[in-house]
Protein backbone atom coordinates (compact mmCIF):
# COMPACT_ATOMS: atom_id res chain seq x y z
CA UNK A 1 0.00 0.00 0.00
CA UNK A 2 1.49 3.39 -1.08
CA UNK A 3 2.37 5.72 1.95
CA UNK A 4 0.79 9.18 2.20
CA UNK A 5 2.57 11.82 1.30
CA UNK A 6 3.98 14.20 3.69
CA UNK A 7 2.26 17.06 4.60
CA UNK A 8 6.07 18.43 5.42
CA UNK A 9 6.73 17.91 1.27
CA UNK A 10 3.38 19.34 0.55
CA UNK A 11 3.81 21.75 2.13
CA UNK A 12 7.55 22.97 1.22
CA UNK A 13 6.39 22.53 -2.13
CA UNK A 14 3.73 25.01 -1.70
CA UNK A 15 5.98 27.33 -0.46
CA UNK A 16 8.58 27.33 -3.75
CA UNK A 17 6.05 27.42 -6.33
CA UNK A 18 4.45 30.36 -4.14
CA UNK A 19 7.59 31.70 -3.81
CA UNK A 20 8.79 31.52 -7.83
CA UNK A 21 7.59 34.64 -9.28
CA UNK A 22 9.31 36.64 -6.74
CA UNK A 23 12.63 34.89 -7.73
CA UNK A 24 12.11 35.14 -11.01
CA UNK A 25 11.57 38.99 -10.61
CA UNK A 26 14.65 39.63 -8.19
CA UNK A 27 16.84 37.74 -10.89
CA UNK A 28 15.06 39.89 -13.66
CA UNK A 29 16.27 43.11 -11.49
CA UNK A 30 19.71 41.56 -10.56
CA UNK A 31 20.25 41.22 -14.81
CA UNK A 32 19.02 45.20 -15.07
CA UNK A 33 21.54 46.42 -12.66
CA UNK A 34 24.37 43.78 -12.31
CA UNK A 35 25.34 43.03 -16.59
CA UNK A 36 27.81 39.83 -16.70
CA UNK A 37 29.66 41.40 -18.66
CA UNK A 38 29.62 44.85 -19.40
CA UNK A 39 29.95 46.04 -15.84
CA UNK A 40 32.33 48.13 -14.65
CA UNK A 41 34.45 48.02 -11.42
CA UNK A 42 35.89 50.93 -10.10
CA UNK A 43 39.35 50.15 -11.28
CA UNK A 44 39.90 51.07 -15.42
CA UNK A 45 42.85 49.16 -15.78
CA UNK A 46 41.59 46.01 -17.37
CA UNK A 47 38.47 48.26 -19.54
CA UNK A 48 38.57 47.73 -23.10
CA UNK A 49 37.16 50.08 -25.65
CA UNK A 50 34.52 48.78 -27.94
CA UNK A 51 31.24 50.13 -30.05
CA UNK A 52 31.42 53.71 -30.18
CA UNK A 53 34.92 54.22 -28.73
CA UNK A 54 36.26 50.98 -30.60
CA UNK A 55 37.78 51.05 -34.16
CA UNK A 56 37.29 48.63 -37.06
CA UNK A 57 41.15 47.57 -36.98
CA UNK A 58 40.28 46.53 -33.74
CA UNK A 59 38.53 43.45 -34.50
CA UNK A 60 41.11 43.01 -37.58
CA UNK A 61 43.70 42.76 -35.43
CA UNK A 62 41.82 41.21 -32.45
CA UNK A 63 40.92 38.16 -34.73
CA UNK A 64 44.29 37.76 -35.58
CA UNK A 65 46.01 38.34 -32.31
CA UNK A 66 43.14 35.45 -30.73
CA UNK A 67 44.38 33.23 -33.36
CA UNK A 68 48.40 33.37 -32.60
CA UNK A 69 47.88 33.84 -28.52
CA UNK A 70 45.76 31.15 -28.28
CA UNK A 71 47.91 28.58 -30.23
CA UNK A 72 50.95 29.36 -29.00
CA UNK A 73 49.47 29.36 -25.10
CA UNK A 74 48.71 25.97 -26.38
CA UNK A 75 52.12 25.30 -26.73
CA UNK A 76 53.71 27.07 -24.05
CA UNK A 77 51.19 25.67 -21.29
CA UNK A 78 51.86 21.92 -22.86
CA UNK A 79 47.76 22.01 -22.54
CA UNK A 80 47.88 18.39 -24.42
CA UNK A 81 44.06 17.81 -23.05
CA UNK A 82 43.10 21.04 -25.24
CA UNK A 83 43.96 20.10 -28.78
CA UNK A 84 40.93 18.97 -29.87
CA UNK A 85 38.85 21.75 -28.58
CA UNK A 86 40.92 24.93 -29.06
CA UNK A 87 41.74 24.15 -32.31
CA UNK A 88 38.58 25.02 -33.87
CA UNK A 89 38.83 28.72 -32.14
CA UNK A 90 42.29 28.98 -33.24
CA UNK A 91 41.17 28.19 -36.78
CA UNK A 92 37.71 30.52 -36.99
CA UNK A 93 39.63 32.78 -35.69
CA UNK A 94 42.21 32.77 -38.23
CA UNK A 95 40.11 32.82 -41.03
CA UNK A 96 37.73 35.65 -40.08
CA UNK A 97 40.64 37.72 -39.54
CA UNK A 98 41.42 36.93 -43.06
CA UNK A 99 38.31 37.42 -44.45
CA UNK A 100 38.34 40.87 -42.45
CA UNK A 101 41.37 41.90 -43.65
CA UNK A 102 40.04 41.40 -47.31
CA UNK A 103 36.89 43.02 -46.67
CA UNK A 104 39.24 45.92 -45.23
CA UNK A 105 41.34 46.09 -48.31
CA UNK A 106 38.46 46.10 -50.78
CA UNK A 107 36.20 48.89 -49.11
CA UNK A 108 39.26 50.88 -48.13
CA UNK A 109 40.05 51.04 -52.43
CA UNK A 110 36.67 51.36 -53.81
CA UNK A 111 36.74 54.26 -51.67
CA UNK A 112 39.86 55.70 -53.37
CA UNK A 113 38.42 55.20 -56.91
CA UNK A 114 41.08 52.25 -56.94
CA UNK A 115 38.44 49.63 -57.09
CA UNK A 116 35.30 50.08 -59.37
CA UNK A 117 32.93 47.80 -56.71
CA UNK A 118 33.38 45.70 -54.12
CA UNK A 119 32.08 42.11 -53.17
CA UNK A 120 27.96 40.85 -52.38
CA UNK A 121 28.22 40.46 -48.79
CA UNK A 122 29.20 37.19 -47.47
CA UNK A 123 31.87 34.83 -45.40
CA UNK A 124 33.06 33.77 -49.03
CA UNK A 125 36.75 34.54 -48.84
CA UNK A 126 37.89 33.07 -52.35
CA UNK A 127 35.26 35.30 -53.90
CA UNK A 128 36.86 38.62 -52.31
CA UNK A 129 40.31 37.44 -53.37
CA UNK A 130 40.16 36.54 -56.44
CA UNK A 131 37.93 39.76 -57.18
CA UNK A 132 40.90 41.90 -55.69
CA UNK A 133 43.45 39.82 -57.64
CA UNK A 134 41.83 40.22 -60.85
CA UNK A 135 41.71 43.63 -60.06
CA UNK A 136 45.58 44.31 -60.84
CA UNK A 137 45.81 47.13 -58.29
CA UNK A 138 48.67 49.60 -59.35
CA UNK A 139 50.54 49.38 -56.54
CA UNK A 140 53.42 46.66 -56.40
CA UNK A 141 53.26 46.10 -52.52
CA UNK A 142 49.55 45.39 -52.42
CA UNK A 143 49.90 42.71 -55.45
CA UNK A 144 52.95 41.33 -53.76
CA UNK A 145 50.98 40.94 -50.48
CA UNK A 146 48.24 39.27 -52.20
CA UNK A 147 50.83 37.16 -53.79
CA UNK A 148 51.75 36.05 -50.34
CA UNK A 149 48.19 35.34 -48.85
CA UNK A 150 46.87 32.76 -51.45
CA UNK A 151 48.23 29.78 -49.99
CA UNK A 152 46.27 30.91 -46.66
CA UNK A 153 42.68 31.58 -48.67
CA UNK A 154 43.35 28.18 -50.47
CA UNK A 155 43.95 26.38 -47.51
CA UNK A 156 40.95 28.23 -45.59
CA UNK A 157 38.83 27.68 -48.42
CA UNK A 158 39.00 24.21 -48.91
CA UNK A 159 38.17 23.17 -45.42
CA UNK A 160 35.94 26.44 -44.80
CA UNK A 161 34.14 27.87 -47.85
CA UNK A 162 31.00 29.60 -46.16
CA UNK A 163 32.71 30.39 -43.34
CA UNK A 164 30.00 27.52 -41.23
CA UNK A 165 32.48 24.44 -40.68
CA UNK A 166 34.61 25.85 -38.19
CA UNK A 167 31.92 27.16 -36.34
CA UNK A 168 29.51 24.37 -36.28
CA UNK A 169 29.74 20.36 -35.79
CA UNK A 170 26.72 20.08 -38.86
CA UNK A 171 27.14 22.30 -41.84
CA UNK A 172 24.06 23.48 -43.79
CA UNK A 173 23.85 20.68 -45.56
CA UNK A 174 22.98 18.75 -42.00
CA UNK A 175 26.81 16.83 -42.64
CA UNK A 176 29.40 16.50 -40.23
CA UNK A 177 31.60 19.84 -40.52
CA UNK A 178 35.63 19.30 -41.90
CA UNK A 179 34.09 15.77 -42.74
CA UNK A 180 37.67 15.61 -45.04
CA UNK A 181 39.79 15.94 -42.47
CA UNK A 182 40.95 13.96 -39.39
CA UNK A 183 44.31 15.52 -37.77
CA UNK A 184 45.88 19.07 -37.58
CA UNK A 185 49.00 20.01 -36.11
CA UNK A 186 48.95 22.97 -33.67
CA UNK A 187 52.59 23.66 -33.99
CA UNK A 188 52.50 23.89 -37.40
CA UNK A 189 49.20 25.99 -37.42
CA UNK A 190 51.21 28.65 -34.92
CA UNK A 191 54.16 28.65 -37.39
CA UNK A 192 51.89 29.33 -40.04
CA UNK A 193 49.58 31.64 -38.12
CA UNK A 194 53.20 33.95 -37.89
CA UNK A 195 54.01 34.32 -41.68
CA UNK A 196 50.20 34.77 -41.90
CA UNK A 197 50.10 37.76 -38.90
CA UNK A 198 53.34 39.31 -40.86
CA UNK A 199 51.13 39.11 -44.31
CA UNK A 200 48.02 40.61 -42.66
CA UNK A 201 49.75 43.33 -40.89
CA UNK A 202 51.87 44.41 -44.22
CA UNK A 203 48.47 44.07 -46.61
CA UNK A 204 47.03 46.53 -43.78
CA UNK A 205 49.56 49.27 -42.97
CA UNK A 206 50.12 48.95 -47.16
CA UNK A 207 46.30 49.59 -47.96
CA UNK A 208 46.51 52.73 -45.51
CA UNK A 209 49.72 54.19 -46.81
CA UNK A 210 47.79 53.46 -50.69
CA UNK A 211 45.17 55.49 -49.35
CA UNK A 212 46.79 58.37 -47.92
CA UNK A 213 49.26 58.61 -50.91
CA UNK A 214 46.35 59.50 -53.31
CA UNK A 215 45.02 62.09 -51.96
CA UNK A 216 47.87 63.67 -54.18
CA UNK A 217 48.18 63.71 -57.62
CA UNK A 218 51.52 61.38 -58.51
CA UNK A 219 49.80 58.36 -59.76
CA UNK A 220 48.70 56.58 -62.61
CA UNK A 221 46.06 53.58 -63.24
CA UNK A 222 49.25 51.56 -62.83
CA UNK A 223 51.33 53.04 -60.78
CA UNK A 224 50.88 54.37 -56.61
CA UNK A 225 53.15 57.09 -56.08
CA UNK A 226 55.58 54.51 -53.81
CA UNK A 227 55.57 52.63 -57.40
CA UNK A 228 56.79 56.01 -58.86
CA UNK A 229 59.04 57.29 -56.76
CA UNK A 230 60.86 53.37 -57.09
CA UNK A 231 60.78 53.77 -61.34
CA UNK A 232 62.50 57.56 -60.58
CA UNK A 233 65.27 55.66 -58.35
CA UNK A 234 65.74 53.32 -60.96
CA UNK A 235 65.86 55.93 -64.18
CA UNK A 236 68.97 57.63 -64.83
CA UNK A 237 69.47 61.82 -64.46
CA UNK A 238 67.25 64.06 -67.26
CA UNK A 239 70.40 64.15 -69.22
CA UNK A 240 71.08 60.77 -69.96
CA UNK A 241 67.44 59.86 -71.51
CA UNK A 242 68.52 59.58 -74.71
CA UNK A 243 71.35 57.00 -73.92
CA UNK A 244 71.48 53.30 -73.89
CA UNK A 245 71.24 53.34 -69.90
CA UNK A 246 67.84 55.17 -70.60
CA UNK A 247 66.74 52.27 -72.16
CA UNK A 248 68.10 49.68 -70.39
CA UNK A 249 65.98 50.90 -67.35
CA UNK A 250 63.07 50.98 -69.16
CA UNK A 251 62.89 47.44 -70.18
CA UNK A 252 63.61 46.88 -66.30
CA UNK A 253 60.85 48.91 -65.06
CA UNK A 254 58.42 47.45 -67.28
CA UNK A 255 58.88 43.92 -66.58
CA UNK A 256 58.92 44.72 -62.98
CA UNK A 257 56.06 46.80 -63.25
CA UNK A 258 53.85 45.12 -65.59
CA UNK A 259 53.71 47.80 -67.57
CA UNK A 260 53.11 48.40 -71.01
CA UNK A 261 54.23 51.28 -73.04
CA UNK A 262 51.51 53.45 -72.49
CA UNK A 263 51.31 53.08 -69.04
CA UNK A 264 55.64 53.67 -68.90
CA UNK A 265 54.84 56.98 -70.39
CA UNK A 266 51.99 57.79 -68.18
CA UNK A 267 54.90 57.18 -65.24
CA UNK A 268 57.09 59.01 -67.05
CA UNK A 269 55.37 62.13 -67.20
CA UNK A 270 53.78 62.30 -63.41
CA UNK A 271 57.23 61.64 -62.51
CA UNK A 272 58.47 64.97 -65.06
CA UNK A 273 55.53 66.82 -63.47
CA UNK A 274 56.52 66.43 -59.70
CA UNK A 275 59.11 68.51 -58.34
CA UNK A 276 60.36 65.65 -56.04
CA UNK A 277 60.81 63.63 -58.06
CA UNK A 278 61.99 65.57 -60.63
CA UNK A 279 64.54 66.67 -58.54
CA UNK A 280 65.59 62.97 -57.75
CA UNK A 281 66.45 63.15 -61.65
CA UNK A 282 69.14 65.78 -60.94
CA UNK A 283 67.01 69.14 -61.74
CA UNK A 284 67.51 71.49 -59.94
CA UNK A 285 64.82 73.56 -58.92
CA UNK A 286 64.51 77.04 -57.98
CA UNK A 287 63.97 77.66 -54.25
CA UNK A 288 60.35 79.28 -53.42
CA UNK A 289 58.42 80.06 -50.82
CA UNK A 290 56.31 77.61 -49.33
CA UNK A 291 52.75 77.64 -51.07
CA UNK A 292 49.93 76.85 -48.41
CA UNK A 293 47.58 75.67 -51.32
CA UNK A 294 47.44 72.47 -51.82
CA UNK A 295 49.84 72.51 -55.04
CA UNK A 296 49.68 73.82 -58.60
CA UNK A 297 49.02 71.64 -61.51
CA UNK A 298 52.35 70.27 -62.31
CA UNK A 299 52.88 69.83 -58.47
CA UNK A 300 49.97 68.51 -56.78
CA UNK A 301 52.01 64.87 -56.76
CA UNK A 302 54.61 66.33 -53.87
CA UNK A 303 52.61 68.60 -52.51
CA UNK A 304 52.27 67.31 -48.62
CA UNK A 305 48.59 68.15 -48.05
CA UNK A 306 47.45 68.39 -44.46
CA UNK A 307 46.30 65.11 -42.92
CA UNK A 308 43.12 64.06 -43.73
CA UNK A 309 40.95 61.38 -42.19
CA UNK A 310 42.28 57.63 -42.37
CA UNK A 311 42.13 54.28 -40.33
CA UNK A 312 44.28 54.43 -37.38
CA UNK A 313 46.41 51.38 -37.72
CA UNK A 314 46.16 50.82 -33.96
CA UNK A 315 43.64 53.41 -32.21
CA UNK A 316 44.37 53.37 -28.96
CA UNK A 317 41.73 55.05 -26.09
CA UNK A 318 43.57 55.27 -23.22
CA UNK A 319 42.26 58.72 -21.76
CA UNK A 320 38.98 57.11 -22.01
CA UNK A 321 39.14 54.14 -20.03
CA UNK A 322 37.08 54.99 -17.32
CA UNK A 323 33.25 54.89 -16.22
CA UNK A 324 32.35 58.15 -18.16
CA UNK A 325 33.39 56.21 -21.02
Amino acid sequence: MPKPKSNFNMQARTFILSDLPAVDERRKEERVTVDPFFTLPGDGTWNACIGRQGDELHYLDGYIEAAWELADAVLQKNMLGKRDTLVLPILYNARHAVELLLKFVMNQLVRCGALAHGHQANHDLQGHYDLLVSANIGDEKLREGLRLLEPFIASLTRIDEDGQELRYHLNRDGEISLKGESLANIAVIRASLKDLSSIVETLKNRTIDFVDERHGQAYTDRCSRTDLMAITAMLPPLAEWTTDAFTAAKADIKKRFGLGSRHFSEALNVIKANRQMRGMLGERNQPRLPDRRQGRAGDRGMAQAAPTARPHRRACCHQWRGHHA
